[in-house]
Protein backbone atom coordinates (compact mmCIF):
# COMPACT_ATOMS: atom_id res chain seq x y z
CA UNK A 1 0.00 0.00 0.00
CA UNK A 2 2.01 3.09 -1.26
CA UNK A 3 -0.97 5.62 0.20
CA UNK A 4 0.47 4.96 4.04
CA UNK A 5 4.27 5.41 2.75
CA UNK A 6 3.53 8.72 0.86
CA UNK A 7 2.02 9.78 3.84
CA UNK A 8 4.68 8.40 6.09
CA UNK A 9 6.93 10.51 3.90
CA UNK A 10 4.75 13.91 3.63
CA UNK A 11 4.75 13.80 7.34
CA UNK A 12 9.03 13.80 7.54
CA UNK A 13 9.07 16.21 5.22
CA UNK A 14 6.39 18.83 7.15
CA UNK A 15 8.16 17.63 10.16
CA UNK A 16 11.63 18.86 10.09
CA UNK A 17 10.91 22.27 8.50
CA UNK A 18 11.89 24.75 10.42
CA UNK A 19 9.79 27.27 11.79
CA UNK A 20 10.96 30.94 10.89
CA UNK A 21 9.44 34.40 11.52
CA UNK A 22 6.73 34.45 8.40
CA UNK A 23 7.73 37.25 5.86
CA UNK A 24 4.48 38.70 6.70
CA UNK A 25 5.66 40.25 9.99
CA UNK A 26 7.99 42.57 8.43
CA UNK A 27 5.17 43.99 6.63
CA UNK A 28 4.17 47.57 8.59
CA UNK A 29 8.09 47.26 10.61
CA UNK A 30 9.58 50.52 11.98
CA UNK A 31 12.94 49.22 12.34
CA UNK A 32 14.27 51.36 9.45
CA UNK A 33 12.19 53.99 10.04
CA UNK A 34 13.70 54.04 13.52
CA UNK A 35 17.28 53.74 12.40
CA UNK A 36 16.63 57.14 10.00
CA UNK A 37 15.63 58.81 13.19
CA UNK A 38 18.89 57.89 14.98
CA UNK A 39 20.51 59.16 11.90
CA UNK A 40 18.11 62.27 12.00
CA UNK A 41 16.97 61.80 8.61
CA UNK A 42 13.74 62.85 9.50
CA UNK A 43 12.02 63.29 5.57
CA UNK A 44 13.09 60.29 4.71
CA UNK A 45 11.95 58.16 8.45
CA UNK A 46 8.84 60.56 7.69
CA UNK A 47 8.26 58.76 4.17
CA UNK A 48 9.46 55.36 5.97
CA UNK A 49 6.55 55.98 8.59
CA UNK A 50 3.53 56.50 6.02
CA UNK A 51 4.37 53.69 3.82
CA UNK A 52 3.99 51.60 7.15
CA UNK A 53 0.73 53.30 7.84
CA UNK A 54 -0.31 52.87 4.12
CA UNK A 55 0.66 49.14 4.55
CA UNK A 56 -0.95 48.61 7.80
CA UNK A 57 -3.44 51.27 8.46
CA UNK A 58 -4.55 50.19 12.13
CA UNK A 59 -1.06 50.89 13.71
CA UNK A 60 -1.05 53.24 16.46
CA UNK A 61 2.93 53.02 17.28
CA UNK A 62 3.61 54.53 13.69
CA UNK A 63 1.39 57.75 14.30
CA UNK A 64 3.25 58.02 17.46
CA UNK A 65 6.81 58.06 15.84
CA UNK A 66 5.36 60.25 12.94
CA UNK A 67 3.89 62.58 16.01
CA UNK A 68 7.31 63.06 17.79
CA UNK A 69 9.56 63.38 13.94
CA UNK A 70 7.41 66.08 12.86
CA UNK A 71 8.16 67.86 16.29
CA UNK A 72 11.76 67.23 16.04
CA UNK A 73 11.22 69.07 12.02
CA UNK A 74 9.43 71.53 14.84
CA UNK A 75 6.42 71.23 12.35
CA UNK A 76 3.92 71.77 15.09
CA UNK A 77 1.46 72.20 12.59
CA UNK A 78 1.80 68.81 10.97
CA UNK A 79 2.04 67.19 14.45
CA UNK A 80 -1.01 68.64 15.39
CA UNK A 81 -3.02 66.95 12.65
CA UNK A 82 -1.69 63.76 13.09
CA UNK A 83 -2.47 63.70 16.81
CA UNK A 84 -5.63 64.61 16.08
CA UNK A 85 -5.91 61.60 13.34
CA UNK A 86 -4.58 59.25 15.79
CA UNK A 87 -6.99 60.63 18.67
CA UNK A 88 -9.67 59.70 15.62
CA UNK A 89 -8.45 56.32 15.10
CA UNK A 90 -7.55 54.87 18.13
CA UNK A 91 -9.33 56.60 21.31
CA UNK A 92 -12.89 55.68 22.51
CA UNK A 93 -13.36 59.41 22.79
CA UNK A 94 -11.92 60.09 18.88
CA UNK A 95 -15.94 60.56 17.73
CA UNK A 96 -18.26 57.69 17.77
CA UNK A 97 -17.74 54.95 15.37
CA UNK A 98 -15.49 54.93 12.39
CA UNK A 99 -17.16 56.07 9.40
CA UNK A 100 -15.37 54.86 5.57
CA UNK A 101 -14.09 51.68 6.86
CA UNK A 102 -12.54 49.71 3.62
CA UNK A 103 -12.11 46.06 3.96
CA UNK A 104 -9.61 43.35 2.30
CA UNK A 105 -10.82 39.86 1.61
CA UNK A 106 -8.26 37.67 1.56
CA UNK A 107 -8.44 34.13 -0.36
CA UNK A 108 -6.11 31.45 -0.72
CA UNK A 109 -6.87 28.89 -3.48
CA UNK A 110 -5.99 25.97 -5.55
CA UNK A 111 -8.47 23.88 -8.04
CA UNK A 112 -12.00 25.75 -7.29
CA UNK A 113 -13.15 26.57 -10.52
CA UNK A 114 -16.23 25.44 -9.79
CA UNK A 115 -17.21 27.82 -7.08
CA UNK A 116 -14.48 30.80 -7.39
CA UNK A 117 -16.61 33.72 -9.63
CA UNK A 118 -20.01 32.71 -7.47
CA UNK A 119 -17.33 33.49 -4.47
CA UNK A 120 -15.78 36.87 -5.76
CA UNK A 121 -19.51 38.05 -7.05
CA UNK A 122 -20.79 37.51 -3.62
CA UNK A 123 -18.60 39.77 -1.70
CA UNK A 124 -18.66 42.40 -4.24
CA UNK A 125 -20.49 44.68 -2.23
CA UNK A 126 -18.54 44.70 1.04
CA UNK A 127 -14.50 44.81 -0.16
CA UNK A 128 -12.82 47.01 -1.43
CA UNK A 129 -9.72 45.26 -2.09
CA UNK A 130 -9.95 41.04 -3.50
CA UNK A 131 -6.75 39.13 -3.13
CA UNK A 132 -6.57 35.79 -4.46
CA UNK A 133 -3.39 33.86 -3.57
CA UNK A 134 -3.15 30.28 -5.80
CA UNK A 135 -1.09 27.69 -3.95
CA UNK A 136 -1.01 25.44 -7.69
CA UNK A 137 -4.55 25.36 -9.66
CA UNK A 138 -3.98 23.04 -12.81
CA UNK A 139 -7.57 24.13 -14.38
CA UNK A 140 -9.13 27.62 -14.82
CA UNK A 141 -9.17 28.81 -11.24
CA UNK A 142 -6.73 31.75 -11.89
CA UNK A 143 -8.14 32.62 -15.24
CA UNK A 144 -11.34 33.77 -13.80
CA UNK A 145 -10.12 35.32 -10.86
CA UNK A 146 -8.20 37.29 -13.46
CA UNK A 147 -11.62 37.83 -15.28
CA UNK A 148 -13.32 38.88 -12.28
CA UNK A 149 -10.94 41.25 -11.57
CA UNK A 150 -8.89 40.10 -8.45
CA UNK A 151 -5.36 40.69 -7.66
CA UNK A 152 -3.87 37.40 -8.16
CA UNK A 153 -0.63 35.98 -6.69
CA UNK A 154 1.17 32.85 -6.36
CA UNK A 155 2.60 30.69 -3.71
CA UNK A 156 4.47 27.28 -3.87
CA UNK A 157 2.25 24.86 -1.64
CA UNK A 158 4.25 23.84 1.31
CA UNK A 159 1.79 21.86 3.52
CA UNK A 160 1.14 24.81 5.64
CA UNK A 161 -2.20 26.57 5.34
CA UNK A 162 -0.42 29.27 7.79
CA UNK A 163 2.10 29.81 5.32
CA UNK A 164 -0.43 30.61 1.89
CA UNK A 165 -2.57 32.66 4.07
CA UNK A 166 0.19 35.07 5.32
CA UNK A 167 1.19 35.89 1.56
CA UNK A 168 -1.95 36.99 1.19
CA UNK A 169 -1.73 39.20 4.04
CA UNK A 170 1.37 40.63 2.95
CA UNK A 171 -0.89 42.42 -0.06
CA UNK A 172 -3.76 43.80 2.49
CA UNK A 173 -4.12 47.48 2.78
CA UNK A 174 -7.55 48.37 3.69
CA UNK A 175 -8.34 49.10 7.49
CA UNK A 176 -10.07 45.18 7.72
CA UNK A 177 -9.15 42.26 6.06
CA UNK A 178 -11.88 39.10 6.12
CA UNK A 179 -10.38 35.57 5.16
CA UNK A 180 -12.63 33.20 2.63
CA UNK A 181 -12.38 30.54 0.86
CA UNK A 182 -13.11 29.95 -2.70
CA UNK A 183 -16.08 27.49 -1.62
CA UNK A 184 -17.79 30.33 0.70
CA UNK A 185 -20.61 32.79 -0.76
CA UNK A 186 -21.33 35.58 1.44
CA UNK A 187 -25.13 35.83 2.30
CA UNK A 188 -25.94 39.47 1.22
CA UNK A 189 -28.40 39.77 4.03
CA UNK A 190 -25.65 39.96 6.87
CA UNK A 191 -23.86 42.45 5.20
CA UNK A 192 -25.22 45.25 7.40
CA UNK A 193 -23.84 43.12 10.13
CA UNK A 194 -20.75 43.39 9.08
CA UNK A 195 -20.52 46.79 8.09
CA UNK A 196 -21.82 47.84 11.84
CA UNK A 197 -19.29 45.50 13.24
CA UNK A 198 -16.25 46.94 11.51
CA UNK A 199 -16.89 50.57 12.52
CA UNK A 200 -16.75 49.88 16.41
CA UNK A 201 -14.13 52.22 17.77
CA UNK A 202 -12.48 49.17 20.24
CA UNK A 203 -13.24 46.13 18.48
CA UNK A 204 -9.70 44.56 17.12
CA UNK A 205 -11.27 41.28 15.60
CA UNK A 206 -14.25 39.03 15.53
CA UNK A 207 -15.85 36.08 14.29
CA UNK A 208 -18.20 35.21 11.71
CA UNK A 209 -21.10 32.65 11.17
CA UNK A 210 -20.18 29.75 8.80
CA UNK A 211 -23.11 27.82 7.40
CA UNK A 212 -22.60 24.16 5.40
CA UNK A 213 -24.40 24.67 2.43
CA UNK A 214 -27.54 21.61 2.63
CA UNK A 215 -27.03 21.48 6.59
CA UNK A 216 -30.33 22.12 8.56
CA UNK A 217 -29.20 24.81 11.30
CA UNK A 218 -25.64 24.10 10.84
CA UNK A 219 -23.79 27.22 11.77
CA UNK A 220 -20.35 27.63 13.49
CA UNK A 221 -18.48 30.76 14.26
CA UNK A 222 -14.85 30.99 12.94
CA UNK A 223 -12.18 33.70 13.53
CA UNK A 224 -12.04 35.76 9.97
CA UNK A 225 -12.42 39.32 10.03
CA UNK A 226 -9.63 41.26 12.02
CA UNK A 227 -7.47 44.70 11.86
CA UNK A 228 -5.32 45.12 9.47
CA UNK A 229 -2.73 46.06 12.10
CA UNK A 230 1.10 45.31 12.03
CA UNK A 231 2.12 41.38 13.22
CA UNK A 232 -1.29 40.15 12.22
CA UNK A 233 -0.88 36.31 10.92
CA UNK A 234 -1.88 33.09 10.95
CA UNK A 235 -0.19 30.15 12.88
CA UNK A 236 -0.99 26.49 12.81
CA UNK A 237 -0.46 24.25 9.22
CA UNK A 238 -4.12 23.28 9.58
CA UNK A 239 -7.01 24.87 11.28
CA UNK A 240 -4.83 28.43 11.68
CA UNK A 241 -5.47 30.90 13.63
CA UNK A 242 -4.57 34.61 13.49
CA UNK A 243 -6.31 35.71 17.21
CA UNK A 244 -3.34 34.89 19.06
CA UNK A 245 -1.23 37.08 16.91
CA UNK A 246 -2.90 39.88 18.35
CA UNK A 247 -3.32 38.99 21.92
CA UNK A 248 -0.90 41.50 22.86
CA UNK A 249 -1.98 43.78 20.61
CA UNK A 250 -5.75 43.87 21.98
CA UNK A 251 -4.02 44.13 25.57
CA UNK A 252 -2.20 46.85 25.05
CA UNK A 253 -4.79 48.64 22.96
CA UNK A 254 -7.48 48.08 25.69
CA UNK A 255 -9.30 46.37 22.76
CA UNK A 256 -11.83 43.48 22.80
CA UNK A 257 -12.56 40.23 19.80
CA UNK A 258 -16.03 40.16 19.47
CA UNK A 259 -18.71 37.90 17.43
CA UNK A 260 -19.85 39.66 14.09
CA UNK A 261 -22.83 37.99 12.41
CA UNK A 262 -21.99 38.62 8.99
CA UNK A 263 -22.86 35.00 7.30
CA UNK A 264 -20.80 32.95 4.60
CA UNK A 265 -22.77 29.99 2.95
CA UNK A 266 -19.81 26.82 2.86
CA UNK A 267 -20.33 24.53 0.09
CA UNK A 268 -16.36 22.64 0.27
CA UNK A 269 -18.04 20.19 2.44
CA UNK A 270 -20.32 18.83 0.24
CA UNK A 271 -20.18 15.05 -0.05
CA UNK A 272 -19.09 14.54 -3.84
CA UNK A 273 -16.94 18.14 -3.41
CA UNK A 274 -15.05 15.91 -0.28
CA UNK A 275 -14.23 13.10 -2.64
CA UNK A 276 -13.43 15.18 -5.52
CA UNK A 277 -10.46 16.67 -3.32
CA UNK A 278 -9.42 14.44 -1.34
CA UNK A 279 -9.95 16.85 1.77
CA UNK A 280 -9.82 14.24 4.32
CA UNK A 281 -6.24 12.39 3.33
CA UNK A 282 -5.18 16.08 2.94
CA UNK A 283 -6.26 17.21 6.82
CA UNK A 284 -5.36 14.16 8.43
CA UNK A 285 -1.04 14.45 6.62
CA UNK A 286 -1.54 18.47 8.16
CA UNK A 287 -2.57 17.16 11.34
CA UNK A 288 -0.57 14.28 11.91
CA UNK A 289 2.39 16.06 11.52
CA UNK A 290 1.00 19.00 13.65
CA UNK A 291 0.25 17.24 16.22
CA UNK A 292 3.82 15.54 16.38
CA UNK A 293 4.61 18.85 17.35
CA UNK A 294 2.15 19.48 19.87
CA UNK A 295 0.95 15.87 21.15
CA UNK A 296 -0.95 17.83 24.05
CA UNK A 297 -3.13 20.31 21.98
CA UNK A 298 -7.27 19.41 22.48
CA UNK A 299 -7.96 21.50 19.45
CA UNK A 300 -5.58 19.31 17.13
CA UNK A 301 -6.54 16.22 18.96
CA UNK A 302 -10.71 17.30 18.57
CA UNK A 303 -10.26 18.03 14.08
CA UNK A 304 -7.95 14.88 14.15
CA UNK A 305 -10.95 12.67 15.88
CA UNK A 306 -13.35 14.45 13.28
CA UNK A 307 -11.26 13.57 9.91
CA UNK A 308 -10.06 10.44 11.19
CA UNK A 309 -13.96 9.21 11.94
CA UNK A 310 -14.78 10.78 8.25
CA UNK A 311 -11.91 8.61 6.67
CA UNK A 312 -13.31 5.57 8.37
CA UNK A 313 -10.89 4.85 11.02
CA UNK A 314 -13.72 5.21 13.57
CA UNK A 315 -12.25 2.95 16.67
CA UNK A 316 -8.88 5.49 16.65
CA UNK A 317 -11.31 7.98 16.04
CA UNK A 318 -12.97 7.77 19.40
CA UNK A 319 -9.29 7.32 21.12
CA UNK A 320 -8.50 10.72 20.35
CA UNK A 321 -11.52 12.01 21.47
CA UNK A 322 -11.56 10.52 24.52
CA UNK A 323 -7.69 11.16 25.12
CA UNK A 324 -8.69 15.47 24.22
CA UNK A 325 -11.13 15.03 26.80
CA UNK A 326 -8.78 13.37 29.14
CA UNK A 327 -6.93 15.92 29.02
CA UNK A 328 -8.92 19.09 29.38
CA UNK A 329 -10.40 17.34 32.32
CA UNK A 330 -6.93 16.38 34.19
CA UNK A 331 -5.78 20.18 34.06
CA UNK A 332 -8.45 22.99 33.27
CA UNK A 333 -11.20 23.62 30.93
CA UNK A 334 -10.27 27.23 30.64
CA UNK A 335 -7.09 26.04 28.35
CA UNK A 336 -9.56 26.20 25.50
CA UNK A 337 -11.98 28.11 24.54
CA UNK A 338 -15.72 27.26 25.12
CA UNK A 339 -16.70 26.94 21.49
CA UNK A 340 -13.66 24.28 21.14
CA UNK A 341 -14.57 22.42 24.36
CA UNK A 342 -18.26 21.94 23.27
CA UNK A 343 -17.67 21.08 20.25
CA UNK A 344 -15.00 18.23 21.96
CA UNK A 345 -17.45 17.02 23.97
CA UNK A 346 -20.38 16.80 20.95
CA UNK A 347 -18.36 15.41 18.26
CA UNK A 348 -16.94 12.59 20.76
CA UNK A 349 -20.50 11.92 22.26
CA UNK A 350 -21.98 11.93 18.85
CA UNK A 351 -19.23 9.29 17.30
CA UNK A 352 -19.75 7.17 20.14
CA UNK A 353 -23.75 6.80 19.52
CA UNK A 354 -23.01 6.23 15.91
CA UNK A 355 -20.78 3.41 16.92
CA UNK A 356 -23.57 2.27 19.44
CA UNK A 357 -21.23 2.59 22.38
CA UNK A 358 -24.18 3.55 24.29
CA UNK A 359 -22.44 3.27 28.04
CA UNK A 360 -19.47 5.04 26.92
CA UNK A 361 -22.08 8.25 26.13
CA UNK A 362 -22.85 8.14 30.12
CA UNK A 363 -18.93 7.60 30.84
CA UNK A 364 -18.15 10.68 28.93
CA UNK A 365 -21.61 12.94 30.33
CA UNK A 366 -20.56 11.43 33.96
CA UNK A 367 -17.09 12.71 33.67
CA UNK A 368 -18.01 16.12 31.97
CA UNK A 369 -20.41 17.11 34.89
CA UNK A 370 -17.33 15.50 37.43
CA UNK A 371 -15.42 18.31 35.89
CA UNK A 372 -17.55 21.12 36.66
CA UNK A 373 -19.00 21.64 33.40
CA UNK A 374 -22.68 22.47 33.01
CA UNK A 375 -23.23 20.22 29.67
CA UNK A 376 -24.60 21.78 26.95
CA UNK A 377 -27.75 20.49 25.26
CA UNK A 378 -26.43 18.99 22.48
CA UNK A 379 -24.79 16.64 25.11
CA UNK A 380 -27.36 16.15 26.99
CA UNK A 381 -29.52 15.18 24.20
CA UNK A 382 -26.85 12.58 22.56
CA UNK A 383 -26.98 11.48 26.76
CA UNK A 384 -30.51 10.78 26.80
CA UNK A 385 -30.62 8.81 23.54
CA UNK A 386 -28.05 6.74 24.75
CA UNK A 387 -30.14 6.12 27.84
CA UNK A 388 -33.35 5.19 25.64
CA UNK A 389 -31.10 2.91 23.45
CA UNK A 390 -30.34 0.76 26.67
CA UNK A 391 -33.83 0.64 28.01
CA UNK A 392 -32.86 3.73 30.62
CA UNK A 393 -36.62 6.12 30.05
CA UNK A 394 -36.72 7.26 33.32
CA UNK A 395 -32.79 8.70 32.68
CA UNK A 396 -33.53 10.30 29.70
CA UNK A 397 -36.94 12.09 30.93
CA UNK A 398 -35.05 15.00 33.23
CA UNK A 399 -31.84 15.21 29.87
CA UNK A 400 -34.70 15.60 27.26
CA UNK A 401 -36.23 18.07 30.02
CA UNK A 402 -33.19 20.48 30.19
CA UNK A 403 -31.75 20.06 26.88
CA UNK A 404 -35.40 21.30 25.48
CA UNK A 405 -35.29 24.30 28.40
CA UNK A 406 -32.03 25.24 26.75
CA UNK A 407 -31.96 24.41 23.22
CA UNK A 408 -32.50 28.37 22.64
CA UNK A 409 -29.95 29.19 24.69
CA UNK A 410 -26.94 30.69 23.22
CA UNK A 411 -23.85 28.07 22.64
CA UNK A 412 -20.55 28.10 21.18
CA UNK A 413 -20.63 25.22 19.13
CA UNK A 414 -23.58 24.62 16.70
CA UNK A 415 -26.21 22.31 17.92
CA UNK A 416 -26.74 18.56 16.70
CA UNK A 417 -29.10 18.12 14.29
CA UNK A 418 -32.09 16.95 15.49
CA UNK A 419 -32.25 19.17 18.76
CA UNK A 420 -33.82 22.00 17.08
CA UNK A 421 -37.12 20.99 16.26
CA UNK A 422 -39.64 18.80 17.56
CA UNK A 423 -37.59 15.39 17.40
CA UNK A 424 -36.52 16.17 21.54
CA UNK A 425 -40.25 16.82 21.99
CA UNK A 426 -41.59 13.86 20.36
CA UNK A 427 -38.70 11.71 22.30
CA UNK A 428 -39.74 12.93 25.84
CA UNK A 429 -43.07 12.24 24.86
CA UNK A 430 -42.86 8.51 24.08
CA UNK A 431 -40.34 8.17 27.26
CA UNK A 432 -43.49 9.53 29.64
CA UNK A 433 -45.88 7.26 27.56
CA UNK A 434 -43.57 4.52 28.68
CA UNK A 435 -43.60 5.15 32.23
CA UNK A 436 -47.24 5.42 32.04
CA UNK A 437 -47.03 9.19 32.79
CA UNK A 438 -49.90 9.54 30.32
CA UNK A 439 -51.14 13.00 31.45
CA UNK A 440 -47.74 14.74 30.85
CA UNK A 441 -46.98 12.68 27.61
CA UNK A 442 -50.62 13.91 25.84
CA UNK A 443 -49.42 17.70 27.22
CA UNK A 444 -46.07 17.44 25.04
CA UNK A 445 -47.88 15.46 22.01
CA UNK A 446 -49.98 18.58 21.51
CA UNK A 447 -47.06 20.76 21.95
CA UNK A 448 -45.26 18.94 18.97
CA UNK A 449 -48.64 19.53 17.07
CA UNK A 450 -48.35 22.39 17.65
CA UNK A 451 -45.24 22.97 15.79
CA UNK A 452 -45.74 20.04 13.05
CA UNK A 453 -49.55 20.02 12.65
CA UNK A 454 -49.08 17.25 9.74
CA UNK A 455 -47.00 14.87 12.04
CA UNK A 456 -49.68 11.70 11.47
CA UNK A 457 -47.72 9.53 13.46
CA UNK A 458 -47.91 11.52 16.79
CA UNK A 459 -52.01 12.53 15.51
CA UNK A 460 -52.19 8.90 16.39
CA UNK A 461 -50.37 8.22 19.39
CA UNK A 462 -51.71 11.23 21.09
CA UNK A 463 -55.59 9.65 19.77
CA UNK A 464 -54.34 6.33 21.48
CA UNK A 465 -53.41 8.26 24.70
CA UNK A 466 -56.48 10.09 24.85
CA UNK A 467 -59.16 7.29 24.91
CA UNK A 468 -57.01 5.40 27.37
CA UNK A 469 -57.79 7.87 30.08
Amino acid sequence: DNSGLLRMNMNWRIVVQMEMEPPVMSVGSLEYARKLCTEQQWLAAKEEVKNAIQRRPFHPEAYGLLIDICKNQKDEGEAERYTALRQAIFSEDGGGQESGVSISACFIVKDEEKFIWQSLESIKPIADQVIVVDTGSSDNTVKIAHEWGAEVHHFKWIEDFSAARNCSLEFAVKDWVLVLDADEEANPESFDALRSFVRQKKTLGGTIKIRDAGLDSQIARVPRLFRNAPAAHFKGRIHEQVFPSLEKFAFEQSMKIGACDFEVIHHGYDSSVKVEKNKVQRNLVLLEAEIKMKPDDPVLMTHYSIDLFNDGQQEEAIRQGRDALKLVHASSVNRISSDVYERLTITHCNQLLVMKKFAQVLDALSAIEAAGNKANPSVLFLAAIAHMSVGSAPEAIPLLQTAIDRRQHKTHAPPVRDLIGVQPLILLGNCLAHEGRVPEAILVYRQVLSEDSSNYEIQARLKQLESSI
